[in-house]
């Protein structure tokens, strides 16, 4: 039998550690609507390059400063990281992945059990939002069946790309939190469960554009957020540096490694 919502809402809090959670529509790009002034924000797995954000030493320093922490926990999800548990006062995070349906409009918001004043108002608004329709929660219920295997599978064959990355002569330098001398793998070590995500992001010695948007390992050449496909995308850093992003989904990891070596060429 499928979760009603309110036992979807119960799973996404006790992960996370929150009082509440609720799912609205809406998207994490507005992130700091209604959030109260001087709020800190965040993202658990983020940036470029990817690096993992050390949550309770920023909660810590918001909270000694008078602020809130809010963080976009996309990318980590709830599986891979408890938020709110380590100190944010509010975690946003898009079931684009979990539902594996790009533009899904869905994100899961949850506050922490001692939710600060400057928090109340906003999360009195979410009560006045639709409520999910009964197909998207039937949608939702029976892709949170999958979405542990599926992340826990996309996380590992990142840790297989990356330690294969490393290892290439196209390849100047490679991010990815569970990489052993990774800027912020100690961050992850103790931020992050069951895996480092499903995020490498690496630098060719000759950067190249022409692998923006290439699918890898898709039947149909199809690729959608949590899905079986992996797809390639290029991003720059706060300093213009050219990265190749990869986003692993949860297909084998030998087609992957196969499919990357023959891109690389």
């Amino acid at each position: 039998m499928d979760q009603t919502l309110e036992e979807i809402l119960k799973g996404f809090s006790k992960r996370l550690g929150a009082a509440r959670t609720w799912i609205v529509p809406g998207g994490t790009e507005h992130l700091s609507e209604g959030l109260p002034q001087g709020a800190v924000l965040g993202e658990t797995l983020g940036h470029v390059p990817i690096a993992c954000l050390d949550v309770k030493a920023e909660a810590a320093k918001a909270q000694t400063e008078g602020k809130l922490l809010v963080v976009d926990n996309t990318i980590a999800s709830s599986y891979g990281c408890p938020a709110v548990r380590l100190g944010a006062s509010l975690a946003v995070e898009s079931l684009d992945a979990v539902l594996g349906w790009l533009g899904s409009g869905l994100i899961a918001v949850s506050v922490a059990k001692d939710m600060p004043q400057g928090l109340q108002d906003l999360a009195a608004s979410f009560d006045e939002r639709p409520e999910v329709s009964g197909r998207m929660l039937d949608e939702l219920a029976r892709a949170l069946r999958s979405f542990d295997e599926r992340r826990r599978a996309a996380s590992d064959n990142a840790q297989v790309a990356a330690s294969y990355l490393v290892c290439h002569p196209a390849v100047k330098e490679v991010r990815y939190p569970g990489l052993k001398g990774d800027p912020t793998q100690a961050i992850a070590a103790r931020t992050l469960q069951r895996g480092f995500g499903p995020c490498v992001d690496f630098r060719l010695i000759k950067p190249r554009c022409d692998v923006e948007g290439r699918i890898l390992c898709a039947p149909g050449n199809t690729w959608v957020p949590g899905g079986i496909a992996s797809r390639l995308s290029v991003v720059t850093d706060e300093e213009g540096a050219i990265w190749t992003r990869l986003v692993c989904g949860h297909g084998k990891p030998e087609p992957l490694i196969e499919a990357l070596e023959q891109t690389l060429k």
